[in-house]
Parts: C-alpha cells; structure tokens; sequence
C-alpha cells in the first residue's frame, strides 16, 4: 500500500491498521491520532467520531472487494488470454493474506453493524452490490466456458456467498486448511453449478 499523504487518506490507513490489530471493539481513536500522526479532534472534523471513522474502514475495504471480483469479471469477459483459473486468482484466496485480513474486516463490520443502524444501512447496500459483481463474474465465467444452460445468477451469487462464511468458518474453526487448490475446486463447481 503506497503511503497516503492527506491526513483523512493517513487516519483512515491508521483505523484500518488499528482495526486488523485490535478488531472493532478494541481499537482507540488516540491509537489512530498517534499512528497516523494526527490529532484526535482532526479525526472527530473528517468523520464526525468513532463510528464514521468505522464506515470510511469499511467502505475502503468493501470497495476494494468489490473492484476486484468487476475486474475478474470484466477480464474474463473481455480477455480472450485470460482463464477462469486468472479471474479466481484475482479473488481472495484462503492462504492469502488479504483474504484472511478481508474475512477478519467482515466478521468486524457485521458484528459492528448489529448496533449500528447507518452501518447496517451500509452493509446491506454493500452486500447488494457485491451481490450484482458476483452475478456479472459467475455470467462472464459460464460465458467463457460456453455452458449455455439456464441457472439462477441470485442463487449461484447466494452460493458464493456462503463460500465466504465457509471460508471465514475455516480461517476461525480449523486454522486456515482450506488449501488453495480444493477451493479452487469448489469456486469452479460453484461458478459452474457443476
């Protein structure tokens, strides 16, 4: 991540950084002042407290997820040199660190969003649209691989969904032995409601 030079872009890397450290409950508005040499009244100006400094962490981190799987699926519609194995990689992989750091986020705002009605409000928007890019990704993978039955894009969405929890399940339960090759495995079957 390349070092953001506006003091709203530094405390917002600050909070992320706080967050995947100490998850939501644990992390301090002075602890991010400090890491992101900031004072803390800057952060309550850009944020107006604790929980839109919460939102802008979550916000960055969904609209980076979100990128990449329209990306996975603007390169596998549009790149003929481009594999279904390629658009996977670009998703989170269980043994990648950005994975495991992208479940830990969303356990974080799911669990910060039951108290929280702006960010539940922000959660189920963010869920709908990621809901759509999993739709376009599984449309662009059946496409590539000419399957030409009709299947549910909802359904196939919901079921990639669930690959997240099972992954979150995973990292939390079973310490990460999800390897990367059974769950390409999986993914394919899913995309492929093979």
């Amino acid at each position: 991540m390349t070092e953001p030079t506006s003091s709203k872009a530094r405390i917002v890397t600050a909070a992320y950084e706080e967050i995947a450290l100490h998850g939501v409950l644990g992390f301090r508005l002075r602890d991010v002042a400090c890491r992101s040499s900031c004072a803390v009244s800057l952060i309550h100006r850009h944020f107006d407290g604790r929980e839109g400094l919460i939102k802008a962490v979550f916000e960055m981190v969904i609209s980076a997820n979100v990128e990449r799987i329209s990306s996975a699926a603007h390169q596998t519609r549009n790149n003929p040199n481009f594999s279904i194995e390629d658009a996977l990689v670009l998703l989170y992989r269980p043994s990648s660190e950005e994975g495991r750091m992208f479940r830990w986020f969303r356990i974080q705002a799911l669990a910060s969003s039951v108290s929280d009605p702006t960010l539940r409000s922000f959660m189920m928007q963010a869920t709908t649209e990621i809901h759509r890019h999993v739709k376009d990704l599984v449309a662009a993978v059946r496409s590539k691989m000419n399957y030409s039955a009709e299947i549910d894009l909802d359904a196939e969405a919901q079921l990639w969904s669930t690959i997240g929890l099972l992954l979150i399940t995973d990292d939390h339960l079973h310490e990460g032995k999800l390897s990367d090759e059974r769950f390409t495995q999986l993914a394919l079957r899913v995309l492929l409601n093979d």
